[in-house]
């Protein structure tokens, strides 16, 4: 892990990259990774012992360019890096067919795409230097993740790392990201989230009639 850490140009931690080191299977390790890497990358992995494995395209529509989570896993180091190649999320389109769902999956804006590979952040962790997105791309990027795949649901940690970030984030920036996401129901969001108020966004997203 300190090896990966160390080198991961091309990679950048998505989400807790200040636990890197507390990760397991379970608790996976989300990058970002630049397409042209990859194939680095899985080298290095393999020799370490990991094992690849794609997200089935059963399951999973990816429209407008989004691509499937790369999977490496070692049991016995018991590590999981889930790996993306852009902002993708699920959309609130769900294909339900007896006895299971079909996910279908949507890049962010373009431009949000764009902002994910500027002024990437860098700092220490145990001795180790690691990559993570600016913090207003984290921003959009957490209330999208807990809005869209979590469907509202929300843990107190991201509950505490977008109340920091919101206090951090140059908001005009935030916004206008958002907006391309949210549409008009952004200023109602960040109104919400100010205010603590995450149980029914993703209901009130769903009806929300102020277009």
């Amino acid at each position: 892990m300190a090896s990966l850490v160390r080198n991961n140009a091309g990679c950048c931690f998505l989400r807790k990259g200040e636990f890197v080191f507390e990760s397991s299977i379970n608790d996976d390790v989300d990058l970002l990774i630049n397409e042209s890497v990859n194939v680095t990358l899985w080298n290095y992995l393999k020799e370490a012992g990991f094992k690849k494995k794609v997200d089935s395209k059963f399951f999973n529509v990816y429209l407008y360019g989004s691509k499937p989570h790369v999977h490496y896993i070692n049991l016995d180091l018991n590590l999981h890096f889930d790996c993306v190649f852009g902002l993708f999320h699920k959309s609130v389109h769900l294909l339900r067919e007896p006895g299971f769902e079909v996910t279908h999956w949507v890049p962010l804006d373009k431009r949000i795409q764009e902002e994910s590979t500027k002024d990437i952040r860098s700092f220490d962790v145990n001795g180790c230097i690691i990559h993570c997105l600016k913090l207003e791309v984290e921003l959009v990027h957490l209330i999208t993740h807990v809005i869209l795949d979590k469907k509202g649901r929300i843990d107190s940690y991201y509950k505490a790392r977008i109340g920091y970030l919101l206090s951090q984030s140059d908001m005009e920036q935030v916004k206008m990201m958002l907006n391309l996401v949210f549409f008009n129901f952004t200023e109602y969001l960040i109104g919400c989230i100010r205010d603590e108020k995450f149980n029914s966004l993703f209901e009130e997203y769903l009806t929300y009639d102020g277009y």
